[in-house]
């Protein structure tokens, strides 16, 4: 007797979400969607692909391996550009006609740490004196560590 195709793939979980750094080599996994077909043989087979509504960036960004349901690095991740990428991943089984199911993904671009040391002799005038620095990170939500050292006694205000 055959299996009548009669299910369709259901994902373990509706959301998935997963962080990439900025300087993740493509290639690198993020994260891993599985689904489960209660058919047998072919008609439980589950093959991955982006939604529909996936966006140019995110294919050009990201992959998914149509077996393993594995989410790579494809292209070249930068904060700036984009730092929340969401998409929908279907699941379709081998069957006839083929019956699918979806989830949705959510992965955050995380910013590489940016370390900058500036170093200098500040001339004092009348106990003045101004020091400023920038970086492009500066404009996002971040921690910024400053460290003032003297030899000799002085009063300061950040």
């Amino acid at each position: 007797m055959l299996d009548t195709n009669d299910n369709s793939p259901q994902f373990e979980k509706a959301f998935y979400e997963g962080s990439v750094k900025e300087s993740t080599a493509p290639g690198a996994e993020v994260l891993r969607v599985r689904a489960i077909d209660l058919d047998e043989g072919p008609n439980g087979e589950v093959e991955y692909f982006f939604g529909e509504q996936s966006t140019d960036t995110t294919i050009q960004l990201f992959d998914i391996n149509s077996e393993t349901g594995i989410i790579s690095v494809k292209g070249q991740i930068d904060y700036e550009k984009a730092n929340l990428h969401k998409f929908d991943i279907l699941a379709k089984d081998n069957g006839s006609p083929r019956m699918e199911g979806h989830c949705s993904v959510k992965i955050i671009t995380v910013m590489n740490t940016v370390l900058m040391e500036y170093s200098t002799t500040v001339p004092f005038e009348n106990g003045i004196s101004d020091l400023s620095c920038f970086s492009q990170h500066f404009s996002c939500l971040c921690t910024t560590l400053w460290s003032i050292t003297s030899s000799a006694l002085c009063v300061f205000l950040l």
